[in-house]
């Protein structure tokens, strides 16, 4: 596939070490988003200082959570207020004990509280303005419903009744006082699971992208069901957002790790909508054994996407240099592949008919003429 610019994006929590590989060393991702640590060579993001005028820098930050990890300090913090900005002001959020809200390592706050939404997207877009080049902020820790968080942290939250009370008067003036603070930095805001097409259409619209930050993977390393799998492909291929894909369960410690990272990648091309400026991939990085899926077949060129279909158990998408292949089904299924093609992952030729095990992928290119 012709991959030009605004494919890839790097993402890093925690480790200016994968940072430095795999954004600065390599120079391969054209969106990177970092966590304000990273930004301790701030020269990285503007692109005339680094000379990589490829590569759109966005701010990572996290939306309800204030991580327990935060030390408030310029160099680290995750969450634009200090831990003594949101006590003094009373923004904690409590539960039915009346303590604070702790989970996900992090203390949360409540949206809703008079003046935090302000003071939030202020200190957000002041904080994010200290460094030049950077396009826009990804957001994390999106909680539109209140019943949520309680399962999370296991206590009821008695400030809010349930969800339509939580989304009126404290998730949605939240997500429209920030957009309106993004609107008028000029910057993009894009929503860390922000929702596929048909799911919460009505935060979505508050964003500039989403990320689909489990693709096809289920958190202990099982494939989503198959309804699911084919929702999440069919949702790439129309969503109107800048739609960012992630793996984040796709963990080098999996036994079948090089099997399922291969599905991943082939179901992002099954779902790859076929004009060129909507295509985005997002390797969520963090821990050590998390990389992007599509490693190492990404530069290898498929040409454009075609047609596809997605008919039970075989999907399959052919591309102007290309064959994608998926069996989603239960049982071993065999496929024809004309000659000419070889197979990315074992480098041989392939053709005639190619059987593909359950729950398996067979990507092809064209043969060099």
């Amino acid at each position: 596939m012709n991959i030009g610019e605004g494919y890839r994006c790097f993402n890093s929590y925690n480790t200016w070490g994968n940072a430095q590989t795999y954004s600065w060393d390599a120079r391969k991702y054209s969106h990177v988003a970092l966590t304000e640590h990273q930004f301790i060579r701030p020269a990285h993001c503007d692109p005339v200082a680094s000379g990589v005028t490829h590569q759109r820098y966005f701010r990572t930050w996290v939306a309800l959570g204030k991580p327990t990890f935060d030390r408030d300090r310029d160099s680290v913090m995750q969450f634009p207020l200090t831990f003594d900005e949101i006590g003094a002001n009373g923004w904690w959020l409590k539960d039915d004990t009346g303590n604070v809200v702790e989970a996900a390592n992090c203390c949360w706050v409540d949206p809703g509280k008079p003046g935090f939404a302000d003071a939030y997207a202020e200190a957000l877009i002041e904080r994010t303005s200290r460094v030049a080049g950077v396009r826009g902020i990804v957001l994390d820790y999106l909680y539109p419903k209140v019943s949520d968080i309680e399962q999370l942290c296991g206590r009821s939250i008695p400030a809010y009744r349930d969800d339509v009370h939580w989304w009126w008067d404290a998730w949605e003036p939240f997500l429209r006082t920030l957009k309106t603070a993004c609107d008028r930095a000029g910057y993009r805001l894009i929503g860390n699971c922000a929702g596929m097409v048909g799911q919460w259409e009505i935060q979505r619209k508050y964003f500039t992208g989403t990320i689909y930050e489990n693709w096809c993977l289920l958190g202990d390393g099982s494939y989503m069901p198959v309804n699911r799998l084919r929702q999440n492909v069919t949702s790439l291929r129309t969503d109107p957002l800048e739609a960012w894909v992630s793996e984040y369960n796709c963990k080098e410690s999996l036994p079948d790790y090089p099997q399922k990272a291969l599905m991943s990648y082939a179901l992002y091309l099954l779902g790859v909508p076929t004009e060129s400026t909507r295509r985005r991939s997002y390797g969520h990085y963090g821990p050590v054994d998390s990389k992007p899926f599509w490693m190492p077949y990404w530069d290898i060129d498929l040409g454009e996407p075609g047609a596809w279909s997605m008919v039970d158990p075989v999907w399959s998408r052919q591309f102007s240099k290309g064959l994608v292949c998926i069996n989603v089904g239960p049982t071993t299924r065999k496929r024809m592949v004309p000659a000419g093609y070889f197979n990315i992952v074992t480098g041989w030729e392939q053709r005639g008919w190619v059987m593909i095990p359950p729950m398996s992928a067979v990507v092809c290119a064209e043969v060099e003429k």
